[in-house]
């Protein structure tokens, strides 16, 4: 999945980040690769669940625990702990894996940004947009405020913003969904990041919210000559803002290429089946598998019609089908797809 003409960012290889619960062990990514290139984005696609937040948040070193909590007994209880067991995530070089939790923290809204889902919710609902969008400048840089809020108010009006001097002090619940999202990018880019990761940035839009974003996504990058990692279930996100797509199931990658590859030549049945779900209204039958109980072999061949007895016991190789297009299928060369 190499291409030695572009400068290399970022390099994740055979990445596996697991849940543990009272339930069983969840592999939410298992032995993940892929690469992404100075000024080019990665499209990371497939249904909820199959593992693209956990690879966003494994490269940040934000793998959550996650508490329950009883008032009444005060006392709290760990339902879940997550953990990087394998891999490495190479940024500029440098194994972020390997890094102190300072070395690691001094990137983090530095060197990557990440715009998350459902940014109102993401924000702290009693602060000022204002403070909230120069808190990345505040922590990284030696600046005073006043000149902080001279940046943020240039942001402001980057990421189209009206009335952006009388906004800045209104905090999140003033705004609307898509000016929310705004307001994230905002934030991701004010410390002039190499790296955007972007989750689902358009999933809580109606249809011409999305648009405004996504133009302003792909114009803000260009201006910026940033290198993105974007995840969504949105194929037409992914159509127009990508320059290669990863294709994921069950925490693999199945399929991998460009775009151009992906979308008019799919390889992998999933893939196939994801296309048709959009263009034909053809849905792929059955369920994502329960992540406690993940099927032998092929994770897909429960779905797939053209399962076999090998697919049932044989993990698929990753086999590139022509340069550059990587498919994860053990009967890729046996059946037509057209």
């Amino acid at each position: 999945m190499r291409n030695e003409s572009l400068e290399e960012l970022l390099y994740v290889k055979n990445l596996k980040t697991n849940f543990y619960t009272d339930k069983g062990t969840i592999k939410a990514v298992d032995g993940v690769s892929f690469r992404i290139y100075k000024g080019k984005a990665l499209g990371l696609m497939g249904e909820t669940g199959s593992g693209k937040t956990t690879v966003a948040f494994s490269i940040l070193r934000l793998i959550p625990h996650l508490f329950e909590i009883t008032p009444r007994l005060m006392s709290t209880k760990v339902i879940s702990k997550g953990e990087i067991v394998e891999g490495q995530i190479f940024f500029k070089g440098r194994d972020l894996l390997k890094l102190s939790e300072d070395e690691i923290r001094r990137l983090r809204g530095r060197e990557i940004s990440m715009i998350f889902q459902n940014p109102i919710a993401a924000m702290h609902p009693l602060m000022m947009i204002g403070y909230q969008i120069g808190e990345p400048v505040d922590a990284h840089e030696r600046m005073k405020w006043n000149r902080i809020r001279q940046i943020v108010f240039d942001y402001l009006g980057r990421v189209e913003i009206a009335d952006a001097k009388k906004r800045y002090s209104h905090d999140p619940h003033s705004f609307s969904g898509g000016e929310g999202q705004r307001i994230m990018i905002a934030m991701a880019l004010i410390c002039d990041p190499s790296l955007l990761i972007a989750d689902e940035p358009t999933s809580s839009l109606d249809a011409l919210v999305q648009r405004q974003i996504l133009e302003l996504i792909k114009r803000l990058k260009k201006e910026f000559d940033l290198s993105m990692l974007l995840m969504t279930h949105n194929l037409g996100v992914i159509a127009e803002s990508s320059d290669h797509v990863g294709v994921m199931y069950a925490g693999k990658i199945v399929e991998y290429g460009d775009v151009t590859t992906i979308f008019k030549r799919p390889a992998h049945p999933y893939t196939k089946g994801l296309l048709n779900s959009v263009m034909k209204f053809k849905g792929i039958p059955g369920s994502p598998p329960d992540p406690y109980n993940l099927p032998a072999g092929c994770r897909f061949h429960p779905r797939c019609r053209y399962a076999k007895d090998i697919c049932n016991k044989k993990q698929p190789e990753n086999l590139e089908i022509e340069p550059g297009h990587f498919v994860a299928c053990s009967r890729v060369h046996e059946i037509s797809l057209n």
